[in-house]
């Protein structure tokens, strides 16, 4: 007896996809923002393994990317025999500290210098989704556009307040940094995911754009600390990937 299974897919156009060597398998690319940039785009999806990360024209040395920067077979085009199906649009953020404007060491030990990095605080995360739109343009049409904040990760650790309160010698590093907070894009578990009403396609050898947008036309000060009142600090640096969720049609060599 033929076991029952979904085999084609039919598109809103009209198309049929069929579900022949198609994975559920995303696609991911990463930028980073050092804090008061005045950009006002960030591509992304734009470079690939080997090539400079995408970062904000205030980085004066970008990092090298590497296959957990992006996996993208061709920048900003599916192959011929490549197609996406995107059901969600996912971004992770991760903050660390620069030296100065090189950020080719914040994956390192000098990257991590404050309590609970990589993991942004929330009032980073905010600024980040209050100043900050993504797009994606398929074939120059702009297919989807919603403020930062929109996109749910559905993924990654928890956030939780920490007290900080000082008890005993041994906790004197808990003190430092009192009040710290962490913060994840929505409760990190797959039903918080926001999936799309209605499936994104990218077909081969189709081009397409995506871009951050900073369309408040001033510096963005997403190195603001938790102090009253707060500083920005310039050294500030968010590593962000976004993921495009769905079914991925692998390219054939």
């Amino acid at each position: 007896m033929a076991i029952n299974q979904i085999t084609t897919m039919r598109l809103p156009d009209g198309r049929e996809i069929a579900f022949v060597d198609w994975l559920d398998q995303p696609l991911f690319s990463c930028a980073d923002l050092l804090a008061g940039f005045t950009d006002s785009e960030i591509p992304i999806f734009n470079y690939g393994d080997g090539d400079e990360v995408s970062a904000t024209a205030n980085v004066t040395v970008q990092r090298v990317a590497t296959v957990a920067d992006t996996n993208i077979s061709s920048p900003s085009e599916m192959n011929s025999t490549e197609e996406m199906l995107i059901y969600a649009i996912r971004p992770e953020i991760h903050e660390f500290n620069a030296v100065g404007t090189d950020l080719t060491t914040i994956l390192g030990a000098t990257g991590i210098t404050q309590s609970g990095a990589p993991m942004p605080t929330v009032a980073r995360l905010a600024i980040l989704n209050w100043y900050l739109r993504f797009e994606l343009k398929v074939s120059e049409q702009v297919v989807h556009s919603a403020g930062l904040g929109y996109y749910n990760s559905g993924m990654g650790p928890a956030g939780q307040t920490r007290l900080g309160q000082l008890h005993h010698a041994v906790d004197a590093v808990e003190s430092v940094d009192a009040g710290r907070s962490s913060g994840t894009s929505g409760i990190p578990s797959i039903e918080a995911v926001r999936n799309l009403s209605i499936p994104l396609s990218i077909g081969g050898q189709e081009k397409f754009e995506a871009r951050l947008f900073s369309d408040r036309d001033v510096a963005v000060p997403s190195g603001m600390d938790e102090a009253n009142p707060p500083v920005n600090s310039p050294t500030v640096v968010h590593s962000i990937r976004i993921y495009f969720d769905g079914l991925h049609k692998r390219p054939v060599s």
